[in-house]
């Protein structure tokens, strides 16, 4: 599956804050039907457009957090 376009991210993380404080790899794999890692690359991306910023966990607990892209 392709990775969705900038302003579909946009749009299906900010509804996701809405509801959850935090968005994993995996969680991201769900909403998209994107493979886990490939749920990984794109927060890596939407991190440097800063919607998401990681969080300080590592491992099987990394997650992501709300960026200033969501205002």
């Amino acid at each position: 599956m392709a990775c969705p376009s900038s302003s579909t991210r946009a749009v299906v993380v900010r509804a996701w804050f809405a509801e959850h404080r935090q968005i994993t790899s995996g969680d991201d794999a769900q909403l998209t039907g994107l493979t886990v890692a490939g749920g990984r690359r794109q927060l890596e991306k939407l991190a440097q457009e800063d919607w998401v910023r990681r969080g300080e966990a590592v491992g099987r607990n990394a997650h992501h957090l709300p960026g200033s892209a969501l205002g």
